[in-house]
């Protein structure tokens, strides 16, 4: 989708050097990137207060990078295959049969 996580904070931040719980909820939104998690705007609140480490109210480039470094979409697809298997099959042994 990006090509960068700088890409993603410029999309995010609406070009300019922050993020805030507004910016923020909207490139969630946006991107639907907690589907599933149902999070309340209490708890959209609250993990947003904990990516933003010097609790300033926004995100700069640093705290985008620093929170989001780790996660790539590979490894977020291969979570999801991993929880849909857990839950279609009883065992391993069933789901390579399956397949």
């Amino acid at each position: 989708m990006y090509d960068s996580l700088e890409d993603s904070f410029f999309d995010a931040s609406g070009e300019t050097d922050k993020v805030d719980l507004v910016k923020f909820n909207a490139f969630v939104d946006k991107h639907d990137a907690l589907r599933g998690f149902n999070l309340t705007d209490m708890l959209k609140q609250k993990l947003f207060a904990e990516v933003d480490p010097h609790k300033k109210t926004f995100l700069s480039i640093k705290d985008w990078i620093n929170a989001f470094q780790t996660f790539t979409q590979d490894d977020h697809l291969m979570v999801e295959l991993k929880n849909f298997l857990q839950v279609q099959f009883a065992n391993s042994e069933s789901a390579f049969f399956f397949f």
